[in-house]
């Protein structure tokens, strides 16, 4: 991914400024490359700053298209890159209508590759880790504009995510340590917290490999995205079902608890963002980076996040009904806080859009 995907609790929508005057929709053509060709003309025809189609945008495209896909480098290996790359050259040729090679290329390979890793973390999760064995591992901090780091080939990858599905389990055994402070419940809760850290990741890669738009058709808006993105950061593609969301999310008045959250590498749900003056900003409890761990309404309903994703947290704080929930997370230091929030009416000034069309010799 070029950033982490982020949901907001006050709206389901993602702001983008294109000098068109509007996001790039799908309009259902009669194939995929056609979509692609009628992308890159609308964008070289309107947008202020133009490119050329050529082996520069071409290595730009790929890059992006990678990072889309495979932002945390858990999928895909050094020997796929060197696969792909034979066809990195021929992209430009793509959104000219002369060619139509990678793109099926990069679907196969990456199909082959995702059902590969839920088949490893599949068997690696099927029974306890050894946690006598001392084991290391590194997470370094990527910045936005970094390669993902893939590693050599499917063996490497395979130890990999051994180090870190078996991370993932410590690190939420150790959060129900400090919670419980019990050592027998810490020990029956080791196959519950493999369980739910299974969920997650089957959650995450099915959702990919059965995704509501069809497989193909999700890694075209990942391609046709990389694309926009080379003319710039605001602009974006979107499908016929994201222009339906995009557009009941353009309001300048939202109702909301101020959190904007995000899926972590290990699939928890945390802050990623906090309204500035929102309930959230206000109660002076939360921070970016807090796992969302529980939340309570005020029907009385508990919710195990540790247990849910994105959408079903949608489900809950959308609901008409949902104006007043307790939230609890855990901090950095691993203590858990219990937040009272209320859903306030906020003026949203990045969800109005502010537009000029300047004429003349300079743009």
């Amino acid at each position: 991914m070029l950033k982490k995907k982020f949901l907001s609790l006050h709206s389901p929508m993602m702001l983008f400024i294109l000098l068109l005057g509007q996001p790039v929709f799908s309009q259902a053509p009669k194939n995929i490359q056609q979509e692609g060709v009628a992308l890159y003309a609308a964008l070289q025809k309107y947008h202020v700053s133009p490119k050329n189609c050529d082996d520069i945008l071409a290595s730009q495209v790929f890059q992006l298209f990678l990072k889309q896909i495979d932002g945390a480098a858990m999928i895909l290996t050094q020997e796929d890159m060197q696969t792909l790359a034979k066809y990195e050259k021929d992209i430009d040729q793509n959104f000219q209508g002369k060619s139509w090679v990678f793109l099926p290329a990069a679907r196969e390979l990456y199909k082959t590759r995702l059902q590969q890793t839920i088949n490893v973390i599949n068997r690696l999760l099927e029974k306890p880790f050894d946690y006598t064995q001392t084991d290391s591992i590194f997470l370094p901090q990527q910045k936005d504009t970094d390669m993902p780091t893939f590693v050599k080939d499917t063996n490497a990858q395979k130890q990999k995510l051994f180090s870190i599905l078996k991370y993932s389990v410590l690190k939420n055994i150790v959060g129900r340590a400090i919670e419980n402070a019990s050592d027998e419940e810490i020990l029956v809760s080791e196959q519950k917290v493999r369980e739910n850290v299974l969920k997650k990741r089957m959650n995450k890669l099915n959702g990919i490999l059965n995704h509501q738009m069809g497989f193909e058709n999700y890694l075209a808006a990942s391609f046709f995205n990389a694309l926009t993105y080379t003319f710039d950061p605001h602009s974006v593609y979107l499908s016929k079902a994201h222009k339906s969301l995009f557009m009941k999310g353009i309001t300048k008045d939202a109702f909301t608890f101020g959190i904007e959250y995000s899926e972590n590498d290990e699939g928890q749900l945390e802050i990623e963002r906090l309204m500035p003056e929102s309930a959230a900003w206000n109660s002076r409890k939360l921070n970016k980076g807090d796992v969302l761990i529980k939340v309570k309404t005020q029907q009385g309903n508990e919710i195990d996040l540790t247990e849910s994703n994105q959408s079903e947290l949608i489900d809950i704080l959308y609901s008409n009904s949902c104006k007043k929930i307790e939230l609890t997370v855990q901090k950095a230091d691993g203590l858990f806080e219990k937040v009272m929030l209320i859903k306030e009416k906020a003026i949203t000034e990045e969800n109005i859009v502010h537009s000029l069309v300047l004429t003349g010799e300079k743009k």
